[in-house]
């Protein structure tokens, strides 16, 4: 049967969010705004150039996760919901990842059910979701461990779950 996707209450988000945004990319742009108004070389030039395009892409994107979260808990982020298979879902996730995880290395070890499991979701929200979370152990997960991926039917509910050993 369809079930909804349960997520965290849209309530405790924004706090842990904003938690987690480090001023790095803002300290990094007035720094090194700083370092080309000094005497420098021109190859200090193309790095100092190089160091504020990246770190501005990333102020852009943190600020875009920032309003594109404001909409969420206020209920203005238009969504596509249709089933989907959980398990494909999965599949498709650790699939692309794999080469990332193997870089680590990672090991996915994924426990689900043979037949699908169907849910109710937006599939590029839910994608990105996914991807945040295997971004995340990539980073994170102590080298050499295992990626346990979980997928459950509950009555109303799936439950996809990620585990892993940090660093």
């Amino acid at each position: 049967s369809d079930s909804p996707v349960a997520f965290i209450p849209a309530g405790l988000l924004p706090n842990s969010f904003v938690t987690g945004i480090r001023a790095a990319p803002l300290t990094s742009i007035i720094n090194f705004v700083d370092l080309m108004g000094k005497p420098h070389s021109a190859e200090a030039d193309k790095q100092y150039l190089e160091v504020l395009s990246r770190q501005s892409n990333q102020l852009k994107k943190l600020i875009e996760d920032l309003l594109e979260l404001s909409k969420a808990t206020t209920g203005n982020m238009p969504v596509d919901i249709q089933s989907a298979d959980a398990v494909e879902y999965l599949n498709q996730a650790i699939g692309e990842f794999s080469d990332k995880l193997e870089t680590v290395p990672l090991t996915p070890v994924f426990e689900c059910p043979k037949e699908p499991v169907y849910m109710r979701c937006d599939s590029r929200l839910t994608w990105r979701v996914l991807s945040n979370l295997l971004s995340n152990a990539v980073k994170y997960a102590l080298p050499g461990t295992r990626l346990y991926v979980d997928v459950t039917a509950l009555q109303d509910t799936v439950l996809i779950s990620l585990k892993n050993i940090s660093r």
